[in-house]
């Protein structure tokens, strides 16, 4: 995903955009797979798989 889809699946402007995915990036739930383009981590990206197939399962 890059900063302009972010913005507009947030509906928001791209500075303030960047500024929430920098913040996605240092708390390491976004990598950076090149420059502007970010992508959820491994083990964030399996489990809003497993949540959006079994939304009521608990994973404790």
């Amino acid at each position: 995903m890059t900063t302009p889809d972010a913005a507009a699946l947030l509906d928001d402007d791209t500075d303030d955009v960047q500024t929430f995915l920098d913040a996605l990036v240092q708390a390491q739930l976004l990598e950076v797979r090149a420059p502007d383009h970010y992508r959820m981590r491994t083990l964030i990206r399996l489990y809003a798989r497993a949540q959006a197939t079994h939304p009521t399962a608990a994973y404790f």
